[in-house]
């Protein structure tokens, strides 16, 4: 769905009062996060300004209604908010911080109802300012671990963790240096990057990456040595 599923646009699902998803609101992967918009059949719809006169009006001012038209206010607003706090974040760690600081919905983690879930305005704001004073790097804790190895599709996946939320980078090649990366989008905690289309019998090194929603970024290539994996067909006496 479109504009929403363009790539450099916050996508918004329309939620109830009861944090259900709106009858009329659109899902996919594209969805970012969800916010109140109303729904006739299970609340009172969202207050809104409307024209004294024409044909969506009332005298008063003020009207209910619903759509995602009322739920994408929400997260302008709480972006603006988001950027009054932090001032020196930029779009994408506005929109990670929205993602990240939102209210899982629906089945545990993203799912393509909800997103990442409901935005949460007062977990946003803490997640911003900490993003903005933030100057430590993630610390890996374990791996990188290849394992789980596909001979037949010549794939094998590397796996690691991180003391905070950051993202997988994965640099490989058969020779140094490494002409090969990868990156698994969104941040995590537990890193699992698969590499596909590799040669049997062949030495890949690797070195692995990891950066957090502040910018602050920890490199691990084993000293200089490098990690190794080489994917190797079973045989058969």
């Amino acid at each position: 769905s479109y504009p929403a599923g363009h790539e450099n646009v916050i996508a918004v699902a329309s939620t109830a009062a009861d944090d259900t998803r709106a009858y009329y609101s659109n899902y996919g992967d594209w969805v970012d996060v969800a916010a109140p918009g109303g729904d006739a059949y299970k609340d009172t719809m969202i207050l809104s300004t409307v024209p004294l006169v024409g044909t969506i009006s009332n005298p008063s001012g003020y009207d209910s209604i619903q759509g995602t038209s009322m739920a994408c206010p929400y997260v302008s607003g709480l972006a603006a908010l988001i950027l009054s706090e932090a001032p020196t974040l930029n779009s994408e760690q506005v929109r990670e911080v929205i993602r990240l600081s939102a209210d899982d919905l629906g089945v545990p983690g993203f799912d393509i109802i909800y997103g990442y879930g409901r935005v949460n305005a007062y977990n946003a704001l803490s997640w911003a300012s900490t993003v903005a004073t933030d100057m430590t790097a993630p610390l890996i804790l374990d791996g990188p671990i290849a394992s789980d190895s596909a001979i037949s599709t010549g794939s094998i996946t590397i796996t690691w963790q991180t003391d905070e939320l950051s993202t997988s980078k994965v640099y490989y090649g058969d020779s140094i240096p490494l002409a090969s990366s990868f990156t698994q989008p969104g941040y995590s905690t537990y890193h699992v990057v698969v590499l596909t289309n590799l040669e049997l019998n062949v030495p890949y090194y690797v070195a692995i990456e990891s950066k957090d929603l502040a910018g602050n970024s920890v490199f691990d290539n084993n000293n200089g040595a490098f990690y190794y994996f080489m994917l190797v067909p079973p045989t058969f006496g």
